[in-house]
């Protein structure tokens, strides 16, 4: 029971050490570099960094904040970019956490599989995913079209199709070479 306590004792301090070390570390950079809000800051397993997340940018420091870098870290065994996987798991959106609301609805079949795209009608690779998955059967998409001041006002099709009552129809229609009658658009 002793040896379960000084386990318990042990690990109790140097998670408290890595707190520490990881609030200091925050404060270093905050000092240094006035102006800056530290995120999150995190001990890294490699190379004795600290990883600072300011917004959605890494960067990687020393204990004592003398070096600061931003960049990839890559290991080197594997071939992993270690700096995009934490980068991609920083930046997930959960899919429950999406305003499908706001997006243009479409089913095919039972609509079993369900997939959220965030797509441009006048890209041509949202064209290309586009035909492919209308090729799917039982799957509903959500479009998320851009929100872009550009996008909205500055093309009239994603105006018009985002208005429209018909909208998966109208989504298509921004794509297709004959377009509805756009008298039958409203604003």
């Amino acid at each position: 029971m002793s040896l379960r306590l000084s386990a318990l004792f042990l690990a109790a301090v140097f998670t408290a050490t890595a707190l520490a070390d990881e609030a200091s570390v925050r404060r270093g950079v905050e000092t240094r570099f006035d102006g800056i809000k530290v995120d999150s800051v995190t001990k890294t397993s490699y190379g004795g960094l600290y990883e600072i997340v300011v917004g959605e940018t890494l960067f990687y420091t020393d204990e004592n904040v003398n070096f600061v870098f931003k960049g990839e870290i890559i290991d080197a065994r594997s071939q992993k970019n270690l700096t995009e996987e934490r980068q991609q798991k920083l930046t997930a959106i959960k899919f429950d956490d999406l305003p499908l609301d706001l997006a243009i609805k479409q089913v095919r079949g039972n609509g079993k599989r369900v997939v959220a795209i965030f797509a441009d009608p006048f890209c041509p690779y949202c064209k290309n995913l586009d035909r492919a998955l209308l090729r799917q059967d039982d799957i509903t998409i959500y479009t998320f079209p851009p929100a872009t001041r550009r996008s909205i006002s500055g093309l009239p099709s994603v105006r018009k199709s985002a208005c429209v009552p018909r909208r998966p129809a109208s989504r298509r229609m921004g794509r297709e070479s004959s377009a509805p009658d756009p008298k039958s658009w409203s604003n």
